[in-house]
């Protein structure tokens, strides 16, 4: 069963970057925002697994209040990635939050 992520990343080609490579590595990207607002839609309505959620977003909430607001309705692991985050990293901390 492969995991359903939701991808939160402000910068279209480090969210690209980062989409592709939980692609290629077998987890399934549901959806992404580029900003709080959306992320909280986003996650209520499609129920991911994992959200990798980055703290610096558009818009005026960034990704810890958004993250916050997301704990109030899901129980749902929230992991913050960076852009230095490798394959193994990212796999990594997937592998922990999907236990």
């Amino acid at each position: 069963m492969s995991i359903n992520i939701l991808v939160t990343e402000d910068e279209s080609i480090v969210r690209k970057d980062i989409e592709q490579t939980l692609e290629k590595i077998g987890y399934n990207v549901v959806g992404s925002a580029d900003n709080g607002e959306d992320a909280i839609d986003l996650a209520v309505r499609l129920r991911p697994d994992v959200i990798l959620m980055d703290i610096m977003l558009k818009g005026d909430m960034n990704g810890i209040a958004a993250a916050e607001e997301i704990k109030r309705t899901l129980d749902v692991p929230i992991s913050g990635p960076n852009d230095s985050a490798s394959e193994l990293q990212m796999y990594s901390t997937l592998t922990i939050y999907s236990r």
